[in-house]
């Protein structure tokens, strides 16, 4: 099962795609950029949206 941490809001209906596939263990809460980076080793996937940028101290 892949983690997938999703930081900005999305749509209801994607959630619920998401979660009824059966593929994801998700968490949904919007973390500053500290807590992203302490988080991204431990997570497969982040889903961001405008919100949230993904900078280059993050990705690394």
């Amino acid at each position: 099962m892949l983690r997938l941490h999703i930081n900005d809001p999305i749509a209801e209906d994607a959630y619920k795609i998401l979660q009824d596939s059966g593929k994801f263990e998700i968490t949904m809460e919007h973390l500053d950029k500290d807590k992203l980076i302490e988080l991204i080793p431990e997570i497969d996937i982040l889903l961001v949206r405008s919100a949230t940028k993904v900078t280059r101290d993050i990705i690394e």
